[in-house]
């Protein structure tokens, strides 16, 4: 008489092989400390239990983490306990195991990439590319930290809410870049950042006069201009990474015959909101002395020596 298990199977339980009980020449596909996702449970003539599964390693670098979703049958195995011995994992170690995977396989794309790169591409290119969007970044975040300080001081109510959001934002982006780059890494084009702006302090103090300014001369009257000069330079650095990213964008397309536009780094288009906010969503013409101001600033940007 075939027999139960007591808590039986289900679509999407995990499972790692613990033992072989046959040879490795049948179904070699399935390994020993392999994880495999539970498709469906049936059983033998024999009564064993038998389970069809499918890699899970295989599922994570398709990006299916869905049990529920089309999966190609050449990926669906079957797993007997004739042939082998398992254990089953909890869905917190599902998630664990998922993740790691995932991040796993992203990291061996992105060194994939990097040497791809590095064949096509000169140092001062990958530079370029890599580093000076981020200064761009950086400097935005600076202005808008530079807000930030004065909003607090000053206790703007009616901001509150957004400087709340601002500092999630900061939070985030500094986590995931330090992530992605290293915290060293990260340090060291920080203090690039800060010996810039020291080193050329003249050139962007003029930028923010300029700025605010202009701001006074468009706006006359307007109350907290400093708070939005402060955000509207943050703004201009933005659009300054942004044209640099479209550069670096045709650049590889006219080396490789194509190439996709992404955003550089998250978080910076709620950057780019939370500033608006802090201008109180005032429009500011793009004049002249504007202009110039950020021909400099860009200048100062590209000339730093990383």
């Amino acid at each position: 008489m075939k027999t139960k298990t007591e808590h039986p199977y289900k679509l999407g339980d995990l499972i790692v092989i613990t033992r072989r009980k046959c040879s490795d020449k049948v179904q070699p596909k399935i390994k020993v400390g392999g994880h495999y996702l539970v498709l469906k449970e049936s059983r033998l003539k024999s009564g064993a239990l038998t389970l069809s599964v499918a890699d899970f390693a295989t599922m994570a670098r398709e990006g299916i983490k869905d049990p529920h979703a089309k999966i190609d049958p050449k990926m669906v195995m079957q797993c007997n306990q004739e042939r082998f011995e398992w254990k089953r994992k909890s869905q917190k170690e599902l998630l664990a195991r998922f993740n790691e995977f995932k991040e796993g396989f992203k990291k061996e794309q992105e060194q994939k990439e990097e040497a791809f790169l590095k064949e096509r591409f000169s140092e001062a290119e990958r530079i370029r590319m890599a580093y000076y969007p981020y200064i761009y970044a950086e400097l935005a975040w600076y202005y808008s930290l530079r807000a930030l300080e004065i909003v607090k001081e000053r206790r703007i109510e009616a901001l509150k809410r957004t400087s709340r959001q601002l500092q999630e934002y900061r939070c985030n982006f500094m986590f995931d870049l330090a992530r992605k780059m290293g915290h060293e890494v990260l340090d060291c084009a920080q203090g690039k950042v800060l010996q810039m702006l020291q080193d050329r302090q003249m050139d962007f103090f003029v930028f923010f006069t300029t700025v605010q300014n202009e701001i006074n001369r468009q706006h006359v009257g307007i109350p907290d201009d400093d708070v939005k000069a402060y955000a509207y330079m943050s703004k201009l650095c933005i659009e300054s990474q942004q044209r640099l990213d479209d550069e670096n964008v045709e650049m590889i397309r006219q080396r490789l015959g194509f190439a996709t536009r992404h955003e550089s780094f998250p978080y910076m288009s709620g950057l780019k909101t939370c500033m608006n906010e802090y201008m109180g969503n005032l429009h500011v013409k793009f004049t002249l002395p504007i202009s110039t101001a950020v021909t400099i600033m860009e200048k100062n940007v590209m000339n730093l020596t990383l």
